[in-house]
This record gives structure tokens, sequence and C-alpha cells, in this order.
């Protein structure tokens, strides 16, 4: 397996967030009747910006500046401070605390994420996806990291959709003994790259990229072995994982 160095910051997601996101439905509505007021004499050209707006976003996934970029069922949101991550389109729901589907097979609690509006997040274990764009938070003390600029080989948008990690020099830096340090992928976080925390692997475990989107690291002296165009491998012996 390639080993991957990706530069990310890291986010802890802040929730309930009733008093903290500015992207809530209120600011896009008063936003909105402001544009539409001074496009009376603009008729023409408002109506054909708003319908190519409208064709270009608004599912899971989609980056947006208010409600009025999100497709109906979703509402624009952040898991994180103000302004630290781009807001993106996220599933509504009903009832604060219940439970919900983020997308099909994927559960999650219906949360707070502004003062008037709730989103499904779901909550990803360690090497789960995370951020904005895939609505979803990490488990406590856990860090989502987010790449700094996109890279336009991954079919996501890597500024808001990343995965949930803990950085490790070696498996004696990972707070909980249980985990071990990988280097199958490497991040940057602007003092060297350095590993993740993974549960320990043995010879024979299949690695790569899972069904929910997660990954499964190998560790040790083992690499990830994936064979050209698929995306399960084998933890195997190697240089080290």
């Amino acid at each position: 397996m390639k080993k991957f160095v990706v530069a990310i910051s890291l986010f802890t997601a802040v929730l309930p967030l009733a008093a903290l996101n500015a992207c809530t439905p209120g600011e896009g509505e008063g936003e909105g009747e402001g544009e539409e007021g001074e496009g009376e004499g603009e008729e023409g050209e408002g109506e054909g910006e708003g319908e190519g707006e409208g064709e270009t976003n608004g599912v899971l996934g989609d980056v947006c500046n208010t409600d009025d970029n999100c497709a109906d069922g979703f509402v624009c949101g952040s898991l994180f401070a103000p302004g630290q991550v781009p807001s993106a389109c996220m599933p509504v729901c009903a009832t604060a605390d219940a439970a919900c589907d983020v997308a099909p097979g994927v559960a999650g609690t219906c949360r707070a994420i502004s003062q008037t509006a709730l989103a499904c997040v779901a909550a990803s274990p360690l090497m789960g996806l995370c951020g904005n764009g895939a609505s979803a938070t990490c488990d406590t003390d856990v860090a989502c990291g987010l790449a700094q600029a996109d890279n336009p080989q991954t079919p996501v948008d890597d500024t808001i959709v990343g995965f949930c990690i803990v950085p490790c020099a070696a498996d004696a830096t990972c707070a909980d003994a249980t985990l071990a340090c990988s280097n199958d992928v490497q991040v940057n976080t602007g003092s060297g790259n350095v590993g993740v925390c993974v549960p320990p692997t043995t010879v024979g475990d299949t690695c790569g990229g899972n069904a929910d989107g997660s990954l499964t690291l190998c560790t040790g002296t083992q690499d990830c072995q994936v064979a050209q165009g698929s995306a399960t491998g084998t933890c195997a012996e190697g240089t080290g994982g």
C-alpha cells in the first residue's frame, strides 16, 4: 500500500451549537430578502443566478453559505466553532436527541447546530469519516483531521470530510494502551510527519477502505498490501505499518 502523507489541521466539534453557528436559517433569510429587493430592477439576472446555484449543490458533502444553497431536506451548518471549517449541507431532522439517519445505513442523532436548526449527526469511531461534509463528529478525545486544501484526486472535498485521528510517533505515544501507531497514513500537523493510533493488527488481517468510508490500517512491521484496482488488502510483513 502506498504511504500517504496528508497535511491536516485538527478540529474538535462543539455541540450543541445553539449560540455558535453563524450559518443559521434566520441569517440566510435576511440575506435573501436583501438580495431579492436589490434584484427587482435586474430580474433576469437574479433569476438566472439562482437557478444555476440550485443545480450545482445542496446535498450531503456540498459546501454552502446559507440554507438557500441546500436542497430540500438539508440545512446549512457547521459542527465546529465559527470560521474554523467551511459550512456544509447536512440532513435535517425533527426532534432533538432522537435517532435519525445521516445517510442510508449511517445512523445518527438529531442535534442542534444553530439557534433554530436541527441536523442529523453521526458519531464516528477512530479512523471513521468526520467533518461537516460527512455530518459526523468523533469520539471524545479524538480530533477530526481535515486537509488544509482539497485534493482533486479524491471523490470528496477534503477540507470538509476527514478522518477521526489521534496522531502518534510510536506505540508508546498512544494514550490508549490498547492502540498501536501506524504509518500507513502519515499526517503533517506542521511539526513533521507522524502516524496515527489505530487498533493493532496481525498478519493476514484485512486492511484498506471499508464500506462505511473508514480506514483499517496495519501496525507494527506490517504493510497493507492492496491489489491493483481493489480498495482492500491484507496486512503482511514489510517495512513497517
